[in-house]
C-alpha cells in the first residue's frame, strides 16, 4: 500500500466508474472494497499463471486464493471497466500539450512520487535502461535483440546500490525535454533529468551509451 498508495487506488475507484458509465450503465457500480480485492488477483496472477483466466475459476484447479474472493463475472466486468483517466479529456496528436502516456500519467507520477518516499536516497546510484516485457499492440513498444525480454516497454530508472528503483521515466514519453540545452544529447539529458533531485556528494554510475565529456562535466 505504501508504493502503490491510497491516492492510487482513489483514482482508480474514481476513473473506473467514469468509464463503466460511458460504456455499459447496467454495469453495478464499483466498490472500493472490489477494486482492491481485483487489484491483489492481478497480483496474484502475475505470480501464479495459467493458461487463461478463467482457469483461476474452475473446480479443477482449485485454486480457492481467487475463486472465494470474487465471482469470475464481477471480476471480467471490474477487468473491462479498469481505467485511470477520462478518454474525453485526451487531446488528439495534432493538439498542444498531446500525450503519448495521457492513460497512464497520474499513475505514473503517483508512483515515482511514492517510490521516493519510500525510501531515503543512497550515497551510490545508477542510471540504466529496464524491459517492462509486453508483445501487445502498443505505440511505445520497442525490440531490443539483446535483452532477455526482447519486446516491451522500455523505462530509463534510477536505482540505488541496493536494487531499488528510487523513480523512474518510460522510453518515448515525448513531455520529458530530451534535448536540453547543453548539447549532451538525449541519452545524457536522461541522466541529468532522473539525477535532478539527488543531494550534492551522490555518486552516479551509467554506462558508455549515456556518458560524454559534457554531461560528466554538467554532473560535477
Amino acid at each position: 500500500m505504501k508504493m502503490f498508495g491510497k491516492e492510487t487506488f482513489n483514482l482508480l475507484l474514481e476513473q473506473t466508474n467514469i468509464y463503466r458509465t460511458q460504456i455499459n450503465k447496467k454495469i453495478a457500480y464499483i466498490e472500493m472494497s472490489e477494486l482492491r480485492k481485483a487489484i491483489g488477483i492481478f497480483m496474484y496472477m502475475s505470480v501464479v499463471s495459467l493458461p487463461s483466466t478463467r482457469h483461476y475459476w474452475k473446480k479443477s484447479m482449485g485454486i480457492t486464493t481467487v475463486s472465494k474472493v470474487m465471482p469470475r463475472d464481477r471480476f471480467d466486468e471490474i477487468k473491462k471497466c479498469l481505467h485511470l483517466s477520462n478518454n474525453l479529456l485526451q487531446k488528439k496528436k495534432d493538439e498542444p500539450g498531446y500525450d503519448k502516456l495521457f492513460k497512464v500519467r497520474k499513475l505514473l507520477d503517483l508512483l515515482n512520487k511514492n517510490f521516493k518516499a519510500c525510501a531515503d536516497t543512497e550515497e551510490i546510484m545508477s542510471v540504466d535502461e529496464q524491459m517492462i516485457p509486453y508483445k501487445g499492440n502498443l505505440m511505445l513498444k520497442v525490440y531490443m535483440k539483446n535483452k532477455p525480454s526482447k519486446w516491451g516497454i522500455k523505462i530509463w530508472a534510477l536505482a540505488g546500490q541496493s536494487g531499488y528503483i528510487h523513480s523512474f521515466n518510460v522510453f518515448g514519453d515525448n513531455l520529458i525535454n530530451t534535448e536540453g540545452e547543453l548539447g549532451i544529447g538525449a541519452s545524457g539529458q536522461t541522466v541529468l533529468n532522473l539525477a535532478s533531485d539527488l543531494p550534492e556528494g551522490t555518486e552516479v554510475f551509467f554506462d558508455n551509451y549515456f556518458a560524454s565529456p559534457g554531461l560528466l562535466l554538467e554532473l560535477k
